[in-house]
């Protein structure tokens, strides 16, 4: 396939406790971690373009896109496109999303409870963003 040696972020090197940490809560209050989430949501990327065969439309737009690429620079390409599904929720770590909209008791005692923005979409956008501009200033 081809994202098949695509890294993807490594949440436990970055975000304390991953395990702690709510994606989502179903309606009979079951509980679906952040690291839960990410590896399904990639799970079922992977299905999409195997099952859609969109690997030559991934190779055609790297094609075009990237010709003067180097194989590293294309890999860090595809590595950006999976991590773009994987990181897409990491803004969850918010810890006004975890105490309003999870109802998450572990980060009750927490002490930036003084700002109410619960928004986690523009964090994750952020989280993105600053970990890949680090890696494309290296290159």
């Amino acid at each position: 396939m081809y994202f098949d040696k695509s890294k993807k972020f490594n949440v436990e090197k970055y975000i304390n406790n991953p395990n702690k940490i709510y994606a989502h809560i179903s309606d009979d209050k079951k509980v679906e971690t952040l690291k839960e989430h990410l590896e399904r949501s990639i799970k079922y990327f992977y299905k999409l373009v195997e099952n859609k065969n969109l690997d030559n439309i991934f190779l055609k737009f790297e094609a075009k896109l990237c010709k003067e690429f180097s194989d590293k620079e294309k890999s860090l390409f595809r590595e950006m496109i999976v991590n773009t599904i994987y990181m897409h929720d990491l803004g969850k770590i918010n810890i006004n999303f975890q105490t309003i909209k999870m109802k998450n008791k572990y980060f009750k005692d927490k002490k930036d409870m003084e700002y109410s923005n619960s928004n986690h979409s523009c964090l994750s956008s952020l989280i993105y963003m600053d970990y890949y501009h680090k890696k494309i200033k290296i290159r």
